[in-house]
Formats: structure tokens, C-alpha cells, sequence
């Protein structure tokens, strides 16, 4: 016989074990199926760990109002589950004088938004805080964080079960079906019943939506490569660095970003693939990004 949990959720990212948490927290029985033998497995290991301020984003959305909202309370959530967060800060860097009024923008765009402490600074002051950045303005934004993303996931799912969630590694979701008591997910370790399911199963979560009916979503996988410098190059930067974000592009540019661990990101770049496994690093896009990254 399936068991049975008031809540499934699929998949064991961030998202996923973030839910995992916070439902633990009440009084349900609650499942997190992940198909890989440890969370963190996908995306949410292969990121820049960047806690956004919520500049980049449409006022009024509601990724605005979350991006916003999380960014408050995120400091609390490491510092409760004993992960590494630090407040960097970042920096939008306009190289000619024409992107200035793109970092007005910005600003206009983060102050609309809720975002704090947000100021347009010149040559002199990117160069006081950081040497080995030029511009001609930049958007500073002081608030701006890094974390360890797969720290934080471990940490958020060992804190699910410690608040008697249980967590199943090495059990994908292989059938989805819909009855009277709710929702019945097939596993190669048994079958699990829940009145409600929560689809977080990142670059597959269109193909679970459409084993429960679900057709409307589609996965268009985008590949990000980075460049990582070694942690004796760490005195480059203190904080983040990121060009004007580039139209019509699908990210935000190649950026500059420290880790928690001492190490300096370069990237990403952004390239739609066919396979949602394909996590190739390549020497042709290293000597892109870094070309790039010389710019700044």
C-alpha cells in the first residue's frame, strides 16, 4: 500500500527543501522525493550563490515582492541554520557615459521596489572601493550577499528532518495519478499518497507537471559556464562587479562574484542547449569570459 503524507514535494533543491522547512514547522505529515542520492544535486549547486537585492526586477511582480522579502530575512535563515553569509555588497559598473542613465534606471527600478541604501557613485569612488575596477559610474548596492548554495540546501533539508519531515534520496517520481483521497506518485521505492503535491523539481519540473495533467509548461535548458580563480587571486575584489545588464540578452552579463570560500567567479555565460544534462565546461567559452571579465 502507498504511504501517506498530507504533502509531497518533488524535488530536493533549494526551493524544495526551503518548503520542506517551513511546513515542518506544523502540524502535517510531509515528504520530500528527490531523485539524485543527495539534495543539491542540480541547480542549486551550480550557481553564482548571489542573494539579489531585487533591483534587476519588474516592480509590481511578484518575484519583486519575494526577491525583496528574502533578502531581509536571509541573513536570520543562515545565521539559524549556521551557513556561511556574507554582505559584500555589489557594484553595476557603466564603462561609457551613455549606460549611466541605464544605472538611473536600475536605481529607479530597486527604490520602487523597497530595495535599501541604493546610490549612483563616480570613477573615484568605484576606484576607492575597488582598485582594480574601472568605470565611469556605478550603481552601488551595499546590501547585496553571498551564500554557499549547496550549504544551505543540506542545511535546509537536515533541518526538515530534524522537525520530522522525511527526506528520500534515489526515489524520482517515475507516474503521477489523481484519485478521490488525492495524489498518487510511483517510486522506485514504493508509492506515496498526498492530498497535495508541490512540483520543485527544477529543469524537470515541466515533465512532472505533465505526468499530473499538466501540458502548459515548457523547459527551455540555458547553460551557464564559469571561470573560477584561484583563492591566492582573491585580493582582486571585495564585491560583486556587474556590467550594465546587456538588452535583449537572457542574463544579466558576465560578472565578477566572490564566494564564501575565498575564490572568484567569473561568468556566467548564457547558452540554450538541448540537453537538460548538458553541464560541459568548454576552453572556448573560458577565453570568452575571461576576455570579458578584463574589460571591467
Amino acid at each position: 500500500m502507498a504511504e501517506r503524507f498530507d504533502v509531497a514535494i518533488i524535488g530536493g533543491g533549494v526551493v524544495g527543501c526551503a518548503i520542506a522547512r517551513e511546513l515542518s514547522r506544523f502540524a502535517m505529515t510531509v515528504v520530500l522525493l528527490e531523485r539524485q542520492a543527495d539534495v543539491a544535486r542540480g541547480t542549486s549547486s551550480k550557481n553564482s550563490a548571489v542573494v539579489h537585492t531585487g533591483f534587476n526586477v519588474p516592480p509590481g511582480s511578484l518575484k519583486a515582492r519575494l526577491n525583496v522579502a528574502g533578502a531581509a530575512v536571509f541573513e536570520n535563515v543562515c545565521r539559524e541554520l549556521g551557513v556561511p553569509f556574507k554582505r559584500v555588497g555589489k557594484l553595476v559598473i557603466a564603462l561609457q557615459e551613455e549606460q549611466v542613465a541605464e544605472l538611473r534606471a536600475l536605481e529607479a527600478r530597486g527604490i520602487k521596489n523597497g530595495v535599501p541604501s541604493l546610490e549612483i557613485i563616480g570613477r573615484d569612488e568605484i576606484k576607492r572601493l575597488e582598485p582594480n575596477i574601472s568605470g565611469v559610474a556605478a550603481l552601488h548596492a551595499p546590501t547585496a550577499a553571498i551564500t554557499c548554495p549547496y550549504t544551505l540546501t543540506i542545511a535546509l533539508a537536515e533541518s526538515a528532518a530534524e522537525n520530522g519531515a522525511e527526506v528520500r534520496l534515489e526515489s524520482p517520481v517515475l507516474e503521477i495519478s489523481r484519485g478521490d483521497e488525492g495524489f498518487t506518485l510511483a517510486t522506485p521505492r514504493g508509492a506515496v499518497c498526498a492530498g497535495l503535491v508541490i512540483n520543485s523539481a527544477g529543469l524537470e519540473a515541466d515533465h512532472v507537471a505533465e505526468m499530473a495533467g499538466v501540458r502548459r509548461w515548457r523547459i527551455y535548458p540555458c547553460r551557464g559556464e564559469y571561470a573560477i580563480l584561484d583563492r591566492s587571486k582573491s585580493w582582486l575584489i571585495s564585491r560583486m562587479v556587474y556590467p550594465v545588464p546587456p538588452k535583449g540578452g537572457p542574463g544579466l552579463g558576465v560578472h565578477l562574484t566572490p564566494t564564501v570560500d575565498g575564490n572568484i567567479l567569473i561568468g556566467p555565460s548564457a547558452e540554450y542547449v538541448r540537453s537538460r544534462e548538458d553541464t560541459r565546461t568548454t576552453g572556448e567559452v573560458r577565453r570568452q569570459l575571461l576576455q570579458e571579465a578584463a574589460g571591467l
